[in-house]
């Protein structure tokens, strides 16, 4: 009975002698730098690449503790000084009246800290002047920006925006291919976004979503508008960070809104107003 086992011992040890070449160490494979690579991504048809050139001061909220890292911000940014504007970080609520007195437009995204009364009357006597205001929330991400959106009619709402007949990967990466003419829709046909929410406005709505897409908190059986303006078109709110961040932003004619909401900025009626 132990010849089987022993024979079959003799047999494996005798093969493994014969074939046996050495361990096989693979070659080190040729990570690239992160510098080193490059992602090609084609611009929306009909992309104008020549910008204005204009001169102003677009002053951006760091003092509420918002909740935006800058690289997610900087292709706006970029196109924005590039075409011949200044950029300053507000970092000190007290410093929010004199600050204001010098912008042309300001650009507030996801305040954690709310602003209070005195706060948000200071903004409003900059938009009566003609100071622009950009306004951007984000549903996935904690804020409390209708502390100052309510003071000009228009509130963010709660829940995001999905669409599980037609989206583009995720049932939140939801399209947006109804737009009423204006300059921020000019030369839009679709646009993707990522993580949206509905906002409510007194004055108009910008960007209509189509009848497969529903809120998660919102019961509503009218199409949502996830980017909206103030009735006096010196406000303009967007409930979506994530469509401007690489490489979201080379989608379809993402680039395309980020370029009019760069013009929209830049754009300054500061005094006309008074």
């Amino acid at each position: 009975m132990l010849l089987l086992p022993a024979a079959a011992g003799i047999f494996f040890l005798a093969a493994t002698l014969f074939y046996y070449r050495g361990n096989y160490d693979p070659p080190p494979a040729n990570k690239p730098a992160v510098e080193d690579i490059i992602v090609q991504f084609s611009p929306s048809q009909g992309f104008d690449e020549v910008l204005p050139s204009r001169e102003g001061f677009l002053l951006l909220d760091d003092a509420h503790f918002n909740d935006f890292e800058e690289e997610e911000i900087n292709i706006l940014l970029a196109r924005v000084a590039d075409m011949g504007f200044t950029i300053e970080i507000l970092k000190d609520r007290e410093n929010l009246a004199p600050k204001l007195e010098d912008a042309d437009s300001f650009l507030v995204i996801i305040p954690r800290r709310g602003y209070d009364s005195d706060e948000a009357a200071i903004v409003a006597d900059f938009v009566s002047e003609g100071g622009k205001l950009l306004l951007i929330g984000d549903p996935g991400r904690t804020g409390n920006i209708n502390s100052l959106a309510r003071v000009f009619g228009i509130l963010f709402q709660p829940g995001y925006l999905y669409n599980v007949a037609e989206h583009d990967l995720n049932f939140k990466n939801i399209f947006v291919r109804d737009f009423r003419p204006d300059g921020v829709t000019q030369g839009l046909r679709q646009i993707v976004l990522y993580n949206s929410g509905p906002v409510r406005s007194s004055g108009l709505q910008l960007a209509l979503t189509d009848s497969n897409t529903f809120s998660s908190q919102v019961e509503k059986t009218e199409p949502f508008s996830p980017i909206v303006k103030s009735s006096n078109q010196r406000v303009l709110a967007i409930s979506d960070l994530t469509f401007m961040i690489s490489p979201n932003n080379a989608a379809w004619d993402n680039e395309r809104l980020i370029a009019n909401l760069a013009d929209y900025l830049t754009k300054s009626e500061k005094g006309l107003f008074n």
